[in-house]
């Protein structure tokens, strides 16, 4: 059985963050292998996903490019598991706070966008795989006839 490896971990969130003292770390942990399995595969397309999940993170040692393109994704998950956290918090979710996220997220998502771009390694390995157009799909309600 695979082991579970995560993008980052309750202790690195807790110092790139500014949070209160509390973390449900239960919570965290859920609402981070979430946003691991939908969102990064959604903004990396799944080549780049697979090969950052099931190679880079469980590598002792990764090469330096691979320790980059890592620390990249990981500041974007930082704030990807904040606003996850946020939108889980129930009936006290902070609108300002989701929307502060959300500009961070964008930033971050450039700047790793530009890193795969820059590194003739990582479009190796993105080959012709491209992130899901999700513009072009159309969600058509379903009708069950009686």
């Amino acid at each position: 059985m695979a082991g579970k490896y995560y993008v980052i971990s309750d202790g690195y969130y807790r110092e790139e963050y500014p949070m209160s003292t509390n973390l449900d770390v239960e919570k965290f942990y859920s609402c981070q292998r979430i946003e691991q399995n939908t969102t990064l595969y959604d903004l990396l397309g799944d080549n780049i996903a697979d090969y950052l999940l099931e190679t880079i993170l469980p590598k002792e040692n990764p090469e330096s490019w691979e320790s980059e393109f890592l620390e990249k994704v990981q500041m974007l998950m930082v704030f990807y598991v904040a606003k996850s956290l946020e939108s889980f918090n129930g009936d006290r979710s902070n609108d300002n706070k989701v929307s502060s996220i959300n500009s961070k997220i964008e930033f971050y998502k450039r700047r790793l966008r530009t890193y795969i771009e820059d590194s003739a390694e990582l479009q190796v390995i993105k080959d012709d795989d491209t992130e899901p157009d999700r513009e072009s799909y159309q969600g058509f309600p379903t009708y069950f006839y009686r």
